[in-house]
């Protein structure tokens, strides 16, 4: 059949026709237009569809399993630009060369988020250790490498275990030999465990052994680690208010 514009057509099943309501008794859907009389669903308006009188409806009721971006999310380490030059100004960074996380982690410098510790670690030193995945963080850590005799010593003030995943792999890889303080040092109302871990690297650094370190502290440790760093880098500050701190960095309401 030859197409021309006065028999063109759709084709069929393609076009519903709807049943037209509210054309009478006689035509079955007349008056309330099979609706029914009053009530929440005869008005219009209404999504009472998925609703179960208040109780907990199903598609809240079961977790829900598809694709999300968590993934793929960046973690950013903040590194102060004077702690780069300072590196580069001792030779332990060449400038010539672009700057990776693993050329920072062999010059120990900066803090370290714990989600993004290198595996690739071929030197001996120390490096301090963001128990978060950013730097503004609650607790840090540090672990003193000796490569050349396979041993790691880990520093918790806390005298805790390695408990976090990518830290007890790399202790794994890299030594044989793992130790860790078993003394609590930090008291737990106190928020001065960068101070101990600050000490920690600075003693390791002079050639002191971990045991030293922790044999120089008594009781009141957290006072007594308030004056070593205070000899060793100059007066506390806190970090809320920004007041010099010697003996008032705990107690500090501001």
């Amino acid at each position: 059949m030859v197409v021309s514009l006065n028999n063109l057509a759709d084709k069929k099943g393609s076009q519903i026709t709807f049943k037209r309501v509210g054309r009478g008794v006689g035509s079955d859907k007349g008056k309330t237009c099979g609706r029914g009389h009053k009530g929440q669903k005869s008005r219009s308006g209404v999504a009472i569809h998925n609703f179960g009188g208040g109780q907990m409806p199903l598609y809240r009721r079961f977790g829900h399993i598809g694709f999300n971006n968590a993934v793929f999310k960046k973690f950013y380490a903040v590194i102060n630009l004077a702690s780069i030059q300072s590196a580069i100004d001792e030779k332990k960074i060449s400038a010539a060369k672009t700057i990776t996380l693993e050329m920072l982690m062999k010059a120990n410098v900066g803090v370290f988020p714990s989600d993004l510790l290198s595996q690739s670690i071929t030197s001996s030193g120390t490096i301090i250790i963001n128990t978060d995945t950013d730097t503004e963080s609650s607790h840090w850590l540090a672990i003193h490498f000796e490569l050349n005799s396979h041993r790691a010593y880990y520093f918790d003030s806390y005298g805790l275990f390695p408990f976090i995943p990518t830290i007890k792999e790399i202790l794994r890889r890299k030594c044989l030999v793992r130790d860790y303080n078993k003394r609590k040092l930090q008291g737990l109302t106190s928020n001065v465990c960068n101070t101990y871990v600050c000490l920690f690297y600075l003693f390791m650094e002079r050639g002191y052994i971990p045991r030293q370190f922790i044999a120089m502290f008594y009781t009141d440790t957290d006072r007594q680690i308030q004056h070593l760093f205070t000899s060793a880098f100059g007066p506390l500050y806190c970090f809320r208010c920004g007041h010099s701190a010697t003996y008032n960095y705990l107690r500090c309401s501001v």
